[in-house]
Parts: C-alpha cells; structure tokens; sequence
C-alpha cells in the first residue's frame, strides 16, 4: 500500500514540472530617483498586445508582488512604471519565442529594480 501511494506521489510531481510552461516571473522594486529611497504606492502595469495583462502596486519597501508573463510566439510586454506626480517610466520585454515548445520548462526570474522622479 505504501509503494502505491509513494508511486502516485512520484507520478503526481513529475506530471507537474512537465506541465509547467516556460515563462518569466518580474519581481520589481521602485525607488525614489532624487532620494534613492523606496517608493510606496507605485503601480506596474504590464500590457500584452495593447491590452492590460497585469498590475501591481508596491508596498512600503517599494516591492511589487511578482508578475508571471508566458513565453510564447510574438509575445512583447510593455510595462509603465507610474505614480502621481512622477514621471512614468516604459520598459519593453520580449519574451517572444517562435518555437515555444522548444524553451525549457519553468519560471525564470528577472529582477527589475527601477526608479522614477518626480516631474
């Protein structure tokens, strides 16, 4: 009975790292230029092909819950760094493969520490 269920546990997690699907996790910090220090209340909205595809607001050490963006064919981000009063800041990402199936499955992470000035 207990190599039964170990076997199905085994199955279970293999199953799953196969399933997962390539992709980019932004984990995004946001500073004050002028002062260096960390900036609440920023918003990072992400946009897929003209459309809003996620947003996030950062919190008191001006961290930004992560944002996990597939990688697929075409696929370009644009991403605003915003906050009233300051200047808003683009970025572009390409994550963009044209034979998606070809990338390694999983997350990978990238790190996006920016900083914005008052306008």
């Amino acid at each position: 009975m207990m190599r039964a269920f170990l076997f199905l546990i085994i199955i279970f997690l293999g199953g799953h790292s196969f399933g997962q699907e390539a992709a980019v996790e932004l984990r995004a910090s946001v500073g004050d230029d002028d002062t260096g220090k960390s900036l609440a209340g920023a918003t990072i909205e992400v946009y897929k092909g003209g459309s809003l595809f996620a947003s996030e607001t950062s919190n008191s050490s001006g961290k930004v819950a992560p944002i996990k963006l597939p990688v697929c064919i075409g696929c370009t981000y644009t991403i605003k760094i915003k906050k009233g009063g300051y200047v808003t800041k683009t970025a572009l990402l390409v994550a963009h493969s044209d034979y998606p199936e070809e990338v390694p499955p999983g997350v990978q992470v990238q790190k996006f520490d920016v900083s914005i000035f008052q306008s």
